[in-house]
């Protein structure tokens, strides 16, 4: 939690910059990067946490070591506090890329939204380059774990290892669940579809794009798990499957690149394909090269993500 908090407070510093998109990627990774840790913490084996629990309750129960941690903490507090203020302050304002930017946005890219042109226009081989590596991440999480869950009798929710699918009405640990708590869960998946769709379709003009979107699925999936158990998430979402979705997003942001190059002779360079054949779209929306790259984008987020929540988050049967 302490650590969601840092996040969070640097996710601030970027609003009072302002940097809004810099800021919403920084919330929506602390959240996830939260999840993530509460549930490779669950995976632990139950003695190892017992025995954590020991040390802390004797380290809580001595008195003489208050005063210590009170300054240590209060030490490290006021450096990390010093040196953030020095960097904010003494950095230089001026950029040089910065004038290029706001000159050549707009009118080379069509987008608004500078911070969106430079992910998926200027820099569009390196956000490629980046969901690539992103994609192989949530693969090498589950590489790691499959085989040492494997050997120690976990069949990651297969048929065969002695795993029951959960009732529609229970969840984590076979609870039963309120409706206060089924209905929300089912709400938050179509409203977290449709706020990804508004950050893929407006993410040119606005702040937000297809790793924000991804996440944010990502996100309500996970609760999804936590409310639904992990079986019956997976039966109420046939099409959530990793590898289709991170080989999928790869491929399309190549066959965008290469489609892109046909018509500009660069590879992921801007094509306006709603002009190109005089398709009738509302104010601000595009359908581009770039908006095919966000999806693309979302897409292989999406597919990590659910890897990750797959490997760390699927019932042990032992």
């Amino acid at each position: 939690l302490a650590l969601g908090a840092m996040g969070l407070s640097v996710a601030v510093l970027f609003v009072l910059e302002p940097a809004p998109d810099v800021a919403l990627v920084q919330i929506v990774v602390d959240i996830l990067s939260l999840v993530i840790l509460v549930l490779a913490l669950g995976r632990l084996p139950r003695e190892h946490r017992v025995q954590a629990q020991a040390v802390s309750d004797r380290v809580r129960a001595g008195r003489s070591n208050v005063w210590r941690d009170t300054a240590v903490a209060l030490t490290i507090g006021a450096l990390v506090t010093g040196l953030t203020f020095i960097a904010l302050t003494s950095r230089p304002r001026a950029s040089v890329v910065t004038p290029y930017y706001k000159a050549n946005a707009k009118t080379l890219t069509g987008a608004t939204d500078i911070v969106g042109a430079i992910v998926v226009d200027f820099r569009a081989l390196d956000t490629l380059l980046e969901i690539t590596v992103f994609g192989m991440a949530g693969l090498g999480v589950f590489t790691l774990l499959y085989y040492a869950a494997r050997k120690h009798g976990d069949t990651f929710g297969r048929r065969g290892g002695g795993g029951t699918a959960v009732l529609p009405t229970r969840g984590i640990s076979g609870q039963t669940l309120s409706p206060f708590i089924r209905v929300p869960a089912y709400a938050t998946l179509p409203l977290a579809l449709a706020l990804a769709a508004t950050q893929i379709m407006y993410g040119h003009d606005q702040p937000g794009d297809g790793f924000t979107a991804g996440v944010t699925i990502g996100l309500s999936v996970g609760l999804w798990y936590i409310v639904f158990g992990y079986e019956e998430t997976r039966r109420r979402l046939p099409w959530l499957k990793a590898s289709t979705l991170i080989g999928g997003g790869i491929l399309l942001a190549i066959t965008n690149g290469v489609a892109a190059a046909w018509f500009t002779g660069y590879f992921l360079g801007n094509v306006d394909y709603g002009a190109l054949i005089g398709l009738p779209l509302p104010d601000g929306l595009y359908i581009s090269s770039s908006f095919i790259l966000e999806i693309a984008i979302c897409l292989a987020v999406l597919g990590s993500v659910t890897y990750i929540l797959n490997s760390l988050g699927h019932p042990g049967e032992q």
